[in-house]
């Protein structure tokens, strides 16, 4: 199977195109802050054509052209699925970019609902597991910045969209831990790790050459491993 033509872009792979990670992360809790990185968040959206270029070449200039027929494996139930879900995605990705590059050309209302449409299809894709919170809220953010035009309005939508990713973070942390401090796994492990550090802090020389951090750090991946039965935990 020719796995570029049947992968489905990710969000991941939206948000690297965008070049908007770092800028979204820089992001602090200043309401004027907020405003001018969600301009650039939007300008590197409007801008960079990775957007499609990622994709199947033939989707990403035309996203309607779904020919299963240079592939066998495509003449399947999955595969054409497979290749629809492609069109559909291109067809996504292309709104929205175009949609970043156009809006000043568009009258109020108009920036509204398509801001909106394109809004409630973003949050769809990170219902769905196809895009992650962070990438969700960074062109969420993007989406914001061109269709307000009150500054005041933008930047208060800003930040309760910042708030709201926030809150969600933090009860997803809070359910992990909770599922964590059941596992006997994880018990076992924050039973020795403690341990662990003591005795490589007290220890007067390091083995092999090692700084006192890495040599932790190894003696506590070591730990891992043998908690969860597998290298990496």
């Amino acid at each position: 199977m020719r796995r570029s033509a049947i992968a489905i872009a990710t969000g991941a792979a939206l948000a690297a195109a965008l070049g908007v990670g770092l800028v979204w992360r820089q992001m602090s809790g200043d309401a004027g802050s907020v405003g001018v990185r969600g301009e650039a968040i939007a300008d590197a959206a409007s801008q960079n054509s990775a957007f499609t270029d990622a994709l199947d070449p033939a989707l990403a200039s035309d996203p309607s052209r779904v020919d299963p027929t240079h592939d066998a494996v495509f003449d399947t139930p999955e595969g054409r699925a497979a290749l629809a879900a492609q069109a559909d995605r291109a067809r996504f990705e292309k709104s929205i970019r175009d949609f970043l590059a156009n809006a000043s050309a568009l009258d109020a209302a108009e920036r509204a609902r398509i801001a909106a449409e394109l809004d409630a299809q973003v949050e769809a894709e990170e219902l769905a597991r196809r895009m992650s919170a962070d990438e969700a809220r960074m062109l969420r953010l993007a989406l914001l910045e061109r269709s307000i035009a009150d500054e005041t309005e933008r930047l208060r939508r800003a930040e309760a969209l910042a708030a709201a990713y926030r809150a969600e973070a933090e009860r997803r942390q809070r359910a992990f831990e909770r599922a964590q401090a059941n596992d006997p796994r994880f018990v076992a492990y924050k039973s020795r790790e403690s341990q662990v550090v003591a005795e490589v802090m007290a220890m007067r020389s390091i083995p092999g050459g090692l700084s006192r951090d890495d040599y932790l750090r190894q003696r506590l991946q070591a730990e891992r491993e043998r908690a969860w039965g597998r290298p990496g935990g």
